[in-house]
């Protein structure tokens, strides 16, 4: 247990414990930088997504666009939001055998394997 200074409860300032503290965090802080890649330059990213880009739908927002003074204020740069999809629509009895209700609803396709 450690001693504390006064009964306030805090501990006292022992230069270890102040020494160990620095120690872990400093650690933690270079085992973050290891994990992650720090990219200094647009050629350096996977993908790079322009704002003159973004599909102009009604779930996607961006600053790009902004119309009035409290969408030049807003902090919100990029907004995408899930779409509502619709489901499909039934398969008459007739081609039900032809088709495969798993890659009807699959919605990444642009049409069913037949």
């Amino acid at each position: 247990m450690h001693e504390n200074d006064d009964n306030t409860g805090r501990q006292s300032d022992d230069p270890r414990i102040r020494e160990q503290a620095i120690g872990l965090f400093t650690f933690l802080h270079d085992l973050t930088e290891l994990r992650s890649k720090t990219v200094r330059a647009l050629a350096q990213y996977e993908k790079v997504l322009w704002f003159h880009e973004i599909p102009r739908e009604p779930e996607c927002h961006c600053i790009a666009w902004a119309r009035s003074a409290d969408e030049d204020a807003s902090e919100v740069w990029l907004e995408v939001k899930k779409p509502r999809l619709r489901s499909p629509p039934r398969v008459p009895e007739l081609l039900e055998p032809w088709f495969n209700p798993t890659e009807l609803e699959d919605s990444s396709q642009t049409f069913p394997r037949l």
